[in-house]
């Protein structure tokens, strides 16, 4: 699973630590948690102020990164939703959460950017350097798929809306 740590703007001393139970867990799989640590408490050995936080709680994959608003200060925190090969794979959600001064906001901008070939959940979602494209790795093990096959699904990324568009899949 990715995890990723990031703190909060304009606090020195609280992190966010996002992290995904993958949807093949039996009891929480599929939901995306937040802690939300102290890095300063108990003389710098740091404190957990909260833990096991839902911030998606359905059928999330193992995909969560995290890109700099347009703004320089604040982050993006970005899930991807895995698409059964039963659900409509048209729809396709990426949904990006905003990490500022005042704390998470756990309303997402949520965008539904097409059809996709089928998934199986793992794999990876990155950002290019400049934040204006995101990259989607999918690796289909051998074991389960043809032979290492897998795809790239590139997007345009907006980091002032937090909104994905213009799909490219590289097969």
């Amino acid at each position: 699973a990715q995890i990723i740590s990031i703190p909060q703007p304009g606090n020195d001393s609280i992190y966010y630590v996002f992290y995904p139970k993958e949807f093949g867990g039996v009891e929480d799989g599929g939901k995306l948690y937040y802690a939300v640590i102290n890095m300063n408490a108990n003389d710098g050995l740091g404190k957990v102020i909260s833990k096991s936080n839902v911030l998606l709680d359905t059928n999330m994959s193992e995909k969560v990164a995290s890109f700099q608003h347009c703004n320089g200060a604040d982050y993006w925190i970005v899930g991807k939703r895995y698409v059964s090969p039963i659900e409509n794979s048209n729809i396709n959600p990426i949904y990006s959460w905003l990490l500022s001064a005042n704390g998470l906001d756990t309303i997402p901008i949520v965008s539904y950017i097409g059809k996709i070939p089928v998934e199986n959940g793992d794999s990876y979602f990155r950002f290019s350097p400049d934040g204006k494209k995101a990259a989607e790795i999918v690796h289909y093990p051998s074991q389960i798929y043809a032979a290492d096959s897998g795809y790239i699904q590139l997007y345009d990324f907006d980091n002032c809306t937090g909104l994905f568009s213009n799909p490219v899949l590289i097969p």
